[in-house]
Formats: structure tokens, C-alpha cells, sequence
């Protein structure tokens, strides 16, 4: 559940058949690189962008930050 006031940074990590291709937290005065691992958060949220490769697989997003529980998500990516 995301919470208002959370400022977090938070740390993604990729693994398999994909790349991290951008970071966002929706925050216009932020002047934080978009490319990179690391994105505080903004109103307790923040986003990844990912991208597979040419070749298919599972890709696996995780998340982490100080004194949070860690989330992580997997997809499966498939020829086009």
C-alpha cells in the first residue's frame, strides 16, 4: 500500500532476459537521472521500465529500500 508522505529511495535490480531502461517517481521538480538503478520515491511511488532482449525468457524486477519489506515481480517474455 503506498503511503503519501514515503520519500524512500528505493534500489531495482533486473535479472534475465531484460534491461532496466528508465526510472520514474512522477515528481516534475526532480532532477534525478532517469537511467540508473536508484529513484526515491514520490508520494510512496516510483516506476521501472523495462525492456527484454532479442532473446526470450523470464525476467525478474526487484525492489528494495531501508526498513521496507522488498517486492519483487516476474514476467516471461516470448519471441515476437
Amino acid at each position: 500500500m503506498p503511503v503519501p508522505t514515503a520519500d524512500n529511495e528505493v534500489a531495482f535490480e533486473l535479472r534475465g532476459e531484460g534491461r532496466i531502461v528508465g526510472l520514474d517517481n512522477g515528481n516534475p521538480a526532480s532532477y534525478e537521472d532517469f537511467k540508473g538503478e536508484l529513484r526515491k520515491a514520490f508520494h510512496g511511488m516510483c516506476v521501472a521500465i523495462v525492456q527484454s532482449t532479442a532473446k526470450p525468457g523470464r525476467i525478474q524486477l526487484t525492489a528494495t529500500s531501508s526498513r521496507l519489506k522488498s517486492s519483487s515481480v516476474s514476467i516471461t517474455s516470448s519471441e515476437a
